[in-house]
């Protein structure tokens, strides 16, 4: 499952926006969509550049950047795709970048974009959304359980440069709520997967007992009203029964808290 450091992916203030997007020689005006990944096929990078080129016609682009973060096999093609397409001028092939330099393009960036004909769960959508910042992708593998069409992003059919050009026009021409997206993702903090693990596994573990527990239970009931009408309840037996009582209210609390989450 996809995750993310907090500290590392969140949305920032906009004076520190403002900075990291001056550092990328962003202007105040122009329009930053970043793609994050390898430079292969299934990347999908040739519907990227195809659709970048219809939106440098339409007003949407008309001062939209494409910076490219990553290598790969592709990376000649594409570079050449972009000079047949007339958009050189506006794409920018940047290789691979350090885990830093990839969480401040994420920031800096106006939208994620993941054309991608297959994928799991990107690291990079869960990263992007981190960072308050929205996504278009194609609706494939598990992105639909990352973006929710129109709250965090947009998605759109893979394969089709049309589809994405209109997508990317209108995630450009809209107001996004950083904090909103973050929020749509916060669930999968390292720390929150750590717990629901943990929850999980506590819960599974009850279950497997609970039979034996509730029959152990059920004797040590019969065992003290047995002793009690005699006045004697041995300290040890009773403090068991709490034990096993508490481990049942336990696997309670955990469901409780998995319904929650």
């Amino acid at each position: 499952c996809a995750g993310y450091s907090s500290a590392v992916f969140h949305p920032r203030a906009p004076a520190e926006r403002a900075a990291l997007r001056a550092t990328l020689g962003v202007a105040a005006d122009a329009r930053l969509v970043l793609f994050v990944g390898h430079l292969v096929p299934v990347k999908a990078l040739d519907v990227l550049l195809r659709a970048w080129a219809l939106l440098a016609r339409d007003a949407a682009g008309a001062t939209a950047r494409l910076m490219l973060i990553g290598e790969g096999a592709e990376r000649a093609a594409r570079e050449r795709l972009a000079l047949e397409q007339g958009i050189a001028d506006r794409v920018e092939f940047h290789g691979p970048r350090p885990q830093s330099a990839v969480a401040a393009g994420l920031a800096a960036a106006d939208l994620l974009c993941l054309p991608s004909h297959a994928e799991g769960s990107p690291n990079v959508v869960v990263e992007a959304l981190a960072s308050g910042t929205p996504v278009v992708a194609s609706r494939v593998g598990g992105i639909p359980d990352l973006v929710v069409d129109g709250v965090n992003g947009l998605l759109v059919a893979p394969g089709d440069p049309a589809a994405l050009c209109g997508a990317l026009a209108a995630a450009l021409g809209r107001a996004w709520d950083p904090a909103r997206i973050a929020a749509s993702i916060e669930h999968l903090t390292w720390p929150a997967l750590e717990l629901i693990a943990l929850l999980v596994a506590q819960s599974v573990a009850i279950d497997y007992y609970e039979e034996d527990l509730q029959e152990i239970l059920a004797n040590l009931d019969k065992q003290i009203d047995y002793v009690a009408d005699k006045g004697r309840i041995p300290g040890s037996r009773s403090d068991l029964t709490r034990f096993v009582a508490r481990t049942l209210a336990t696997k309670n609390q955990i469901i409780a808290a998995l319904a929650v989450l």
